[in-house]
């Protein structure tokens, strides 16, 4: 919710009291460009994204037949570029054995968790015992980044990690 309220408020703010019917495509080309975050920096092309898709939704809500306040969605005509979040390689083996080696020993499991199984760090951090079936080997991760559980199997260092912190 509180994500979605910055968004709209963000819209609000760019159209003020531009009447719904009179907002064009190019309207939203404009809010995409001049969107910035604080002191002024680049914002994330996702994050921009995000408040075109609230704008996108919020368009097709007043174009419904429930309302019927517009007859064309301008935010669907502006496309949304790929952000290209991808990760474009992964540590190699001497990377992550320099790594390793380098972290401070209370941080090592924590990593070992972290590269051999990809957890989100927040995932990771909320993990408590009940979530950790040392007979199944398996972690579960709740309350991740899509809002469903899901299991993970243990490799043997991660099954080594938590038998030494158990």
């Amino acid at each position: 919710y509180r994500l979605r309220r910055d968004h709209v408020r963000n819209l609000v703010n760019f159209f003020k009291n531009k009447p719904l019917g009179a907002i064009s495509a190019e309207d939203v080309r404009k809010y995409r460009q001049q969107r910035v975050g604080p002191k002024g920096r680049p914002l994330a092309i996702q994050t921009i994204n995000h408040d075109h898709t609230a704008l996108i939704h919020m368009f097709n809500v007043a174009r419904s037949p429930q309302f019927g306040l517009i007859t064309d969605n301008p935010a669907a005509h502006v496309p949304k570029p790929n952000p290209q979040n991808e990760r474009d390689r992964i540590a190699s083996g001497e990377e992550w054995k320099r790594l390793l080696e380098a972290a401070a020993p209370h941080l090592q499991r924590i990593l070992i968790v972290l590269y051999t199984r990809g957890p989100r760090r927040g995932e990771l951090l909320r993990l408590e015992w009940p979530d950790v079936d040392m007979q199944r080997r398996e972690i579960t991760l709740r309350n991740t980044k899509n809002g469903e559980t899901r299991t993970v199997p243990m490799t043997p260092e991660v099954y080594k990690v938590f038998t030494e912190l158990w």
